[in-house]
């Protein structure tokens, strides 16, 4: 996720165009403060909705914890882990090579 300036996107609008086409997020700010957040259309926020599909993004990378997520989402954390294991996206942050190895060590 990136910042830009109203100013920097005048200046040059291609920077903001990159960071959609990366389907990158993209805070912008006027004069410092948060005016609002570019995301890339893609089918997932319309069939999804942009909200449940910015917290999705946002547990994918790691910003938001699983209970935050199924809060947001107002599912139990149950439900949660299931939607995520249909939406294919893990709901633990680990190797399972690391923890194999960690085991060859003990």
């Amino acid at each position: 996720m990136q910042t830009l300036g109203l100013k920097e996107i005048q200046r040059n609008p291609a920077v903001l165009v990159h960071s959609i086409d990366h389907e990158d997020y993209t805070i912008i700010t006027k004069r410092g403060q948060p005016l609002g957040v570019t995301v890339s259309f893609d089918s997932h926020i319309l069939d999804g909705g942009l909200r449940e599909s910015l917290s999705l993004k946002a547990f994918e990378m790691g910003m938001i914890s699983l209970g935050k997520l199924a809060e947001l989402l107002k599912l139990s954390k149950s439900e949660t882990m299931i939607l995520l294991n249909r939406l294919a996206i893990p709901v633990t942050d680990y190797r399972l090579s690391d923890e194999l190895s960690a085991l060859d060590d003990l």
